[in-house]
This record gives structure tokens, C-alpha cells and sequence, in this order.
């Protein structure tokens, strides 16, 4: 299930936008699975939307200003909690227990989630298009997604910043996904130059010998 989740959602916003984006995809996608429950986060950066935008044909200039404008308010998680039944079947849960059972924590301190009939108008109605487009995508289980959403900003600082030291957990239903920032997918590789080994550019030792890594140049 996990495989094929993934490989789907990949698919639908990597190489249908003629940009590969599946690093950045895959490092901002968690998922959850026991015997008969499923729990998938999926945090939506504001990178991802310009990247996104970026090689969207339909859109102008100005529309895409626009739009990442309101966004940037905002961090977005698409979230599915799902009851699997004893040959497969999915029963979702609905958005407002979501809600209920959802928490962000930014090092150490807890983001309220914003009401989403406070949500920008313009941000509420891309969120709603994008919802056939992940039940195509994901079958079954994409008909549960739900977009949960806080604020990009916490007393005038940015939160949440892929480019930035720092780290956050989403608890969902009582499953903790865990982000350590900055996103490697957004930074040069790095290298243990003893051994000519490659990683991300998060990384700032080796994890198997413990030699210190330099940026690819």
C-alpha cells in the first residue's frame, strides 16, 4: 500500500508538471500503517507550490504572484486517517475528527490550527480542486484527504521553514511524524571526501563512519 500511495501521488505532481519534484515529495510525506488503520500526512511548503506553479502553462505571472502570495500565510498538511476493513476497504474519517485528534508542535510549542472558514478565499477554493485530483490520483484512499491548515507565521516569525534549522512533529490520531529541518531535497549534496560516499545536504556527518561531510562544490 505504501509503494504504490506514494509511486501514484508522485506521479500526479512530479512529471505531470514537467519538473521533477519527487525528492522534495517524498521528504515531506509520512505514512503510518498498522493492521487495520492508515495514517498520511503530507506537509504542502511553500516551495512546493512554486515549483508546482512554475511549469503550470495556465497559469500567468500575475496569477501565480497572486496566488503564492496568499499561500505563503499558511503551512498546509493533507491529512488521511483511515479504517481498513478485513478485505481492504477504506472507511475515512471525517474532517472534523481529524481535527479533533491533530496536533503541531514547532520545537517544542503547539501551532492552533486555523478555522478553514477563515482561511483565505482564494487558498480554500485551489485546496477544494485539488481533492478530485488526489482521490484520481490515490484511488480509494485519496478520497479521504483532508487539508488541515496553520499559519506560516507565529508572532511576526516565520514557522515551518524547509531552509532553516529547526523541527516539528504532527501527531494524527496518536501517530508522530517527525520533520528535522532543513529539508535536504532544498540543499546541495554533500560528501565524505574519504570515501567519495553522497548525501543529502541535511546530512553534516557521515552516519556510518562519522566523518564530517562537505558540500559538493
Amino acid at each position: 500500500m505504501k509503494t504504490k500511495t506514494l509511486f501514484l501521488i508522485l506521479f500526479l505532481f512530479a512529471h505531470a508538471n514537467g519538473m521533477d519534484l519527487t525528492k522534495l515529495i517524498q521528504e515531506t510525506q509520512q505514512i503510518a500503517q498498522k493492521p487495520q488503520q492508515l495514517s498520511f500526512v503530507w506537509w504542502m511548503p511553500q516551495v512546493y507550490w512554486e515549483n508546482n506553479f512554475d511549469q503550470n502553462p495556465g497559469m500567468t505571472e500575475g496569477q501565480k504572484e497572486e496566488i503564492l502570495k496568499r499561500l505563503k500565510k499558511y503551512n498546509i498538511f493533507a491529512v488521511v486517517q483511515s479504517d481498513i476493513g478485513t478485505f481492504g476497504s477504506f472507511t475515512h474519517k471525517e474532517k472534523r475528527e481529524i481535527r479533533q485528534n491533530i496536533k503541531l508542535q514547532s520545537d517544542g510549542v503547539e501551532i492552533e490550527e486555523i478555522p478553514y472558514t477563515v482561511v483565505d478565499q482564494e487558498v480554500s477554493n485551489l485546496l477544494i480542486s485539488m481533492k478530485p485530483l488526489l482521490g484520481q490520483a490515490m484511488g480509494e484512499l485519496g478520497k479521504g484527504i483532508e487539508f488541515i491548515v496553520y499559519p506560516g507565521e507565529v508572532a511576526g516569525e516565520k514557522i515551518l521553514d524547509p531552509t532553516s534549522d529547526g523541527s516539528f512533529i504532527i501527531t494524527s490520531f496518536e501517530n508522530d511524524f517527525r520533520w528535522r529541518l532543513p529539508l535536504g531535497s532544498l540543499m546541495p549534496s554533500v560528501i565524505d571526501s574519504e570515501t567519495g560516499e553522497e548525501f543529502p545536504g541535511n546530512y553534516k556527518f557521515n552516519p556510518y563512519n562519522g566523518n564530517p561531510l562537505t558540500q559538493i562544490e
